[in-house]
């Protein structure tokens, strides 16, 4: 899920969002809740959370090159909750 925390109006996130090839949900308006309640401080900034639904990690920006050990963490979370279930 992401969050657009720059607050532009539906069209242009959704326009961003097919020239990015993006298929996930993003959630409009959230430029002061990131700021206020998660303490973003520039964009992309990426948050981990465990299956209990706790922050247990966060990334600022984002390298192409790192984009493998990011599936695999994000693969091993996923893992992680489904034994929860």
């Amino acid at each position: 899920m992401a969050v657009n925390g720059f607050d532009e109006p539906r069209e242009e996130v959704e326009e961003f969002a097919k020239k990015s090839s993006l298929r996930h949900p993003i959630l409009l308006m959230g430029g002061q809740t990131a700021l206020d309640l998660y303490d973003v401080e520039g964009f992309p900034t990426s948050f981990w959370i465990d299956p209990e639904g706790r922050i247990i990690g966060k990334e600022v920006g984002f390298d192409p090159a790192l984009a493998a050990a990011m599936e695999k963490r994000i693969e091993k979370l996923l893992a992680a909750r489904e034994k929860k279930r």
